[in-house]
């Protein structure tokens, strides 16, 4: 060391030498971060990342494993405003990757979700929701979430039929309460649905019907849409018309009558209605009447 220099100075030196090679560092790493070399230098130092991880032993992967949650630990908001950079510029290939790694072991996901959140403080966890309703929110305005739905029930449709009908059978009281709610928050959304329902499926509104009183009336129905079919196909008992034509019971339901074959017949609207809750026997009674 010459003369005249303290230890001090030397520190002073070597810091500042420290940090100019930290400055061009950087900036040659701006200067290439976007260039052909660039990719290059990165890609082969992923590949080299890559063949050492190979390579480690249990202990090894570990202990590197740890040195990488301590730094993150120290560097908690560099690390969270880099990845929320990163997705910002990357969201298709992230959001790919993850669809991609949830679906290859969507059993695995499901678990790591569960054990992070019975982890998480009262306050991350009332931060998460309100961030997770916020996002839900502009998500479904967006129209983004029809079409997400879209896709994923296209793509794993008899999983997803599946895992619903297991669900239903195992959870019908928890089922019909929450139709129940969406119903009374519903109302006019719940009556435009079943008008579009009743118009596409005819019988199956019919067959509904049919049930719901029987089941108010405290009878049977064991009317089938197939014994439904044959009896309409001989039109109106009385009158012989074949158009406008309806299930008659030869005991009312409101007199307990069963919706059953035995009790059934058909008749058009305009007779059924002179019937009432007369049985057949007394409109034989009254020809008079057709």
């Amino acid at each position: 060391m010459p003369a005249g220099i303290s230890n001090e100075f030397v520190g002073i030196a070597k810091a500042i030498r420290g940090r100019c090679c930290k400055w061009a560092t950087r900036q040659y790493r701006l200067s290439v971060e976007s260039s052909e070399e660039g990719e290059r230098r990165r890609a082969q130092a992923t590949e080299r990342a890559r063949q050492r991880r190979a390579t480690m032993s249990p202990e090894q992967t570990e202990r590197m494993l740890a040195c990488g949650r301590a730094w993150k630990d120290r560097n908690r908001e560099h690390v969270n405003e880099y990845s929320r950079q990163y997705h910002e510029e990357h969201r298709e290939e992230v959001n790919v990757k993850d669809r991609e790694r949830y679906w290859a072991d969507p059993e695995k996901s499901r678990a790591k979700a569960r054990a992070w959140q019975a982890n998480q403080s009262p306050e991350s966890r009332e931060k998460r929701l309100a961030y997770t309703r916020e996002y839900n929110r502009k998500y479904q305005e967006s129209g983004k979430a029809a079409e997400s739905a879209r896709r994923s029930y296209l793509l794993h449709r008899e999983e997803m039929i599946r895992k619903s009908s297991e669900y239903q059978k195992t959870h019908r009281e928890v089922n019909n309460a929450a139709t129940r709610r969406f119903r009374a928050r519903n109302p006019e959304k719940n009556r435009q649905w079943q008008r579009d329902y009743y118009k596409a499926n005819p019988e199956k509104a019919r067959a509904n019907c049919r049930r719901r009183r029987a089941k108010l009336a405290l009878v049977m129905c064991t009317l089938t849409s197939e014994q439904e079919a044959v009896i309409l196909s001989q039109g109106c008992f009385f009158c012989g018309a074949m158009e406008n034509l309806t299930i008659a019971h030869d005991v009312a339901v409101s007199n307990f009558g069963n919706t059953t074959r035995g009790n059934c017949f058909c008749l058009c609207q305009s007779c059924n209605s002179k019937m009432g809750t007369k049985s057949l026997a007394d409109m034989l009674g009254q020809k008079e009447l057709f």
